[in-house]
Order: structure tokens, then C-alpha cells, then sequence
């Protein structure tokens, strides 16, 4: 069963309570920390509520989670866990629930970040598909249907990746209700999970767990054949960085795959037409960009499926597919877009060269799957399949029920 819905209403109101409440003349400066991320909260702008939401902040995610923990522990008097109309707290205890919190949040340690240089690729075929998602883990909506599809996909399915980021926080609760219960089972596909920001949230306790589960053993790997190696980078420990050797190790494996056709692939993305850009990323990746050395670079992070031109000065094909289970809203065109339609009747809109990034098309498809009381319109969730065909590489961008929105060849 996935978390309870943390509404931004609860939110924002069990915040403002507790300051309400709270002595707030306590010297420890964590707890004075603590305070001002409370009140930070409280001036959240509100949203629709009995649908996910959750900002990109490491305190409002962490609160969320303490939320749907303690919803859950508290459960119904006919025994079902709570959900967003239900969930209750003391409102006579809330110095109680507010230290609670506290004690909590000051516990979450981060676990140490675990770096190697090992030339280690695992084999892929030669012929194989390779199945991804990024910003998956709410464990409803899409989601799981999307980890339903993969399951009744044809043979063969080298691996299955998720790009990263498990709601509220990644705790070692949402790993395993929101993506380990939920996660496509395959006996011909490896497993792996890239970390988020959300899973650092919650100190990457959860995420590190979850990689023992799947014997994973660290946050960065290579899989390659003959003709690619697909690099996934973790750029959530430090954020929008790489922490560790990875860059050393990156420069190992790209002499290593002499001749092959370099795919990479992280949590966070090295350039947007919507939002910020790479940050200390791209600058650790500079000279490999520039060599020319990536082909393809598949992201998530941001709430959309985009499929940007290749890029000018850096020649590689880049992609954003975060559009795997968190309720975002719908694409609405800009002036001078141009709406095009794609396979099985999906909407694409194409847009300029923007922000430093190159052109493209966005997904503007709607969302069967998110209900809406206040008939807000969603956005569309789905995940992208690579068919490795000797030299070819096919990339194939499917609706949750593995309907395909578009297909091609990704060029030379």
C-alpha cells in the first residue's frame, strides 16, 4: 500500500499549529532551525487537495513523510491506514507531535556516500530493450501500471531503471510501499534504482536500503554491449553534483568503451528550456561534453516528457522523462508553439531554442489516472523503452498501458 496523500492543506496547517503552539524561546539553535523551516511551510501556497503534492524542498518532503508515517501508525478504528480526509492529530498534543517531529528530523543522518573506480560494465546483448522512468515512486496513479506493463512486455528486457525520486522523502517505508512492492517483476531484467532528491531528503537511509534489496551495491554503474554502454550517474548526494570518483571513474569507462556509442543517464538535468540548467554538473562533465563523447543523455527531475534537439555545441540527443508518477499539470502551449499530433493520437507541442537549451517537442497529453475534484487537468505519466538492436538504437516512449506516443531511431 502506498503512503498516505499529505494534502498541502495538512500540510500547511498542522505547521502554522504547531507554531500556534509552540514555546518558541528554546536556545537550541536546531530547534530554532527547526522553527524557521516550520514557518516556511506555513507560507506555502496552497494546491488541490487528495492529490499528490509535494514542493522541491528537503523540509516540507521530510514533514510529509513524518506525516504519512505517523498517519499509518495511527491507522482507522476498523483498522485501515488513514488517508488525506481522515487523518487526524491531536490538536490538544501538538508541542507533542511538533517535538515528535523534531526528534525525528534531527535523527536523519545521512548515510555515507559509497564511491569505487572498478572498470566494471555489465553485459547487456546484443539485441535487448532496456526499459526507464524518472519521478515514479508515488506508488499510485500511472505507476503501477506502468510496472504492470514491463512485466507482460515481450522478451527480452535487459534492465529496468528508475530515475529517481520516491515521495515524500524516500524513508524506508516509501522505498518499499512506493517502488519495491510496486516494481515490475522480470526474471530476464537487472534492477536498479538511481538516487533523487527526494530519497537524499530522507538522508538516502531508504534509497541505500532499497539497492541492498536489489544487490545493487552502488548508486553508479555501467551496462554496456559491442555497440553502447547506458553510464548512470548518481547527481542527487551532492545536489545537481557528483560526489565521489564518479567523474574519474566516467572518463575510465568512456576509454574503456572506445568505439561504442555512450547513453548516460542521471536524476537531474544538464539543461532546460523550463527550468535551472546542470550547475556544478555540467561543469565537472565540461570537458567530456565538449569532446563530443556523449551521445545520448536521458534525465528526470523535472515533471514532463520533453525530446530536445541535439544539442549544438555539445551533439547529443537530450531527453527529459520525469513524467513517470508524479501528478504535474498539464503542458499548456506558449505563443508560437506549434501543436503537432504523434502516434495513437498524443499531443506534442514544439517549441524554440530557449534558456540555453535547444528546441524540442513536450508531451501534452492529458492524465486518465489522476481524478481531479476540481476538474484540474494532469498531465500524462509513461516510461521509454531502448531497443538495442545490434548498431541501432530505438527509443520508444509508451502511455502506461505501453501504447506508443512515439518511436524512432535515435540518429547518429
Amino acid at each position: 500500500m502506498s503512503s498516505p496523500l499529505i494534502t498541502p492543506s495538512l500540510t500547511r496547517d498542522l505547521a502554522g499549529g504547531a507554531l500556534d503552539r509552540l514555546a518558541i524561546d528554546d536556545p537550541d539553535p536546531q530547534w530554532q532551525a527547526f522553527l524557521g523551516h516550520l514557518r516556511q511551510v506555513r507560507l506555502q501556497t496552497d494546491n488541490e487537495d487528495n492529490v499528490l503534492w509535494t514542493p522541491e524542498d528537503a523540509f516540507t518532503g521530510q514533514l510529509q513523510a513524518y506525516l504519512a508515517q505517523t498517519a499509518k501508525e495511527k491507522g482507522t478504528a476498523d483498522g485501515r491506514a488513514l488517508d488525506s480526509r481522515d487523518v487526524m492529530f491531536d490538536d490538544k498534543d501538538w508541542t507533542g507531535w511538533a517535538r515528535s517531529f523534531f526528534g525525528w528530523w534531527r535523527s536523519l543522518s545521512p548515510v555515507p556516500f559509497k564511491t569505487h573506480l572498478a572498470l566494471t560494465v555489465e553485459p547487456l546483448p546484443s539485441t535487448t530493450q532496456v526499459a526507464f522512468f524518472g519521478d515514479w515512486g508515488s506508488g499510485r496513479y500511472g505507476a503501477p501500471v506502468i510496472a504492470r506493463t514491463i512485466e507482460k512486455m515481450a522478451a527480452p528486457l535487459g534492465s529496468i531503471i528508475h530515475l529517481g525520486d520516491t515521495y515524500y522523502a524516500g524513508t524506508p517505508e516509501e522505498l518499499e510501499a512506493n517502488v519495491l512492492k510496486v516494481w515490475p517483476t522480470r526474471k530476464d531484467a537487472r534492477s536498479y534504482l538511481l538516487n533523487g532528491n527526494h530519497e537524499r531528503y530522507g538522508g538516502d537511509i531508504g534509497y541505500f536500503a532499497a539497492l541492498e534489496q536489489l544487490n545493487q551495491p552502488f548508486s553508479y554503474f555501467a551496462q554496456g554491449n559491442e555497440h553502447f554502454t547506458i553510464v548512470c550517474l548518481d547527481s542527487a548526494y551532492d545536489d545537481c553534483s557528483l560526489a565521489g570518483l564518479q567523474v574519474d571513474w566516467l572518463h575510465k569507462i568512456i576509454a574503456h568503451s572506445a568505439g561504442k556509442k555512450i547513453i548516460l543517464m542521471t536524476h537531474h538535468q544538464p539543461y532546460s528550456a523550463f527550468e535551472g540548467d546542470g550547475g556544478g554538473m555540467v561543469e565537472l562533465l565540461r570537458p567530456i561534453l565538449e569532446a563530443k563523447q556523449i551521445h545520448a543523455w536521458y534525465w528526470g527531475h523535472e515533471h514532463r516528457c520533453v525530446l530536445y534537439d541535439r544539442h549544438p555545441a555539445w551533439g547529443l540527443m537530450g531527453r527529459c522523462v520525469g513524467h513517470g508518477g508524479y501528478p504535474y499539470f498539464q503542458v499548456t502551449a506558449d505563443p508560437g508553439w506549434k501543436t503537432t499530433s504523434g502516434l495513437n493520437g498524443s499531443r506534442w507541442y514544439e517549441f524554440g531554442a530557449h534558456r540555453g537549451a535547444p528546441g524540442g517537442r513536450i508531451l501534452g497529453d492529458d492524465n486518465p489516472y489522476v481524478e481531479s475534484p476540481k476538474k484540474i487537468k494532469y498531465g500524462a505519466h509513461g516510461f521509454v523503452v531502448l531497443e538495442l538492436d545490434g548498431p541501432r538504437c530505438i527509443e520508444s516512449y509508451r502511455r502506461p498501458d505501453g501504447e506508443k506516443v512515439y518511436e524512432a531511431e535515435l540518429p547518429l
